[in-house]
C-alpha cells in the first residue's frame, strides 16, 4: 500500500523521522501498553485527515497487537509485532514532524508511517486477518 499524498521529499522526511523515533525508543512492554491503553484515541485519530484511508487497517493492526498480547495469536515474527507496536505508538505520540492540528497535512507523517508499515508487513497482516476470520468461524 502506498500513500499517494506524499511527495518524495515528504516521504524522505517521514522515513528520517521514524528512524529518529525508533532510535530514541526501544520497543518494550511500555510501548505495547501504550497501544493497548490508548486504542480508542488511536482509532479516533485514524478517522481524520490522511489517516482516514487507513482506518480499517489500523483497526486490524490494533486487533493483531491485542491478540498477540493475549497470547492468542503467536504466528507473527517478532520484527513485525515490534514494527507494528512502534508505528501505532508513533501515531498516538504527540511528537510529529507535521503537527496534527495543521489542517489537511497534519496527519501526513502518521499516514506515511502506517503506509510504510503496511507495505512492509503486508503478508503478515493478511495471515492475521485469515486467522481471525477462521477462528471466529470455529
Amino acid at each position: 500500500m502506498q500513500v499517494e499524498e506524499l511527495t518524495p521529499e515528504q516521504e524522505e522526511m517521514v522515513n528520517k523521522t521514524f528512524e529518529h523515533f525508533k532510535e530514541a525508543r526501544n520497543v518494550d512492554e511500555d510501548d505495547m501498553d501504550t497501544v493497548l491503553n490508548h486504542e480508542e484515541e488511536i482509532k479516533k485519530k485514524s478517522l481524520k485527515g490522511a489517516l482516514k484511508k487507513f482506518a480499517d487497517d489500523i483497526q486490524s493492526l490494533i486487533d493483531m497487537v491485542k491478540s498477540f498480547a493475549k497470547g492468542a495469536y503467536k504466528e507473527i515474527p517478532v520484527t513485525t509485532i515490534a514494527m507494528t507496536v512502534l508505528s501505532l505508538a508513533y501515531v498516538f505520540s504527540p511528537i510529529d514532524i507535521i503537527p496534527a492540528f495543521i489542517p489537511v497535512v497534519g496527519l501526513v507523517d502518521d499516514a506515511g508511517i502506517i503506509g510504510a508499515l503496511l507495505a512492509a508487513i503486508g503478508l503478515d497482516i493478511e495471515k492475521f486477518k485469515k486467522w481471525k476470520s477462521d477462528s471466529s468461524k470455529g
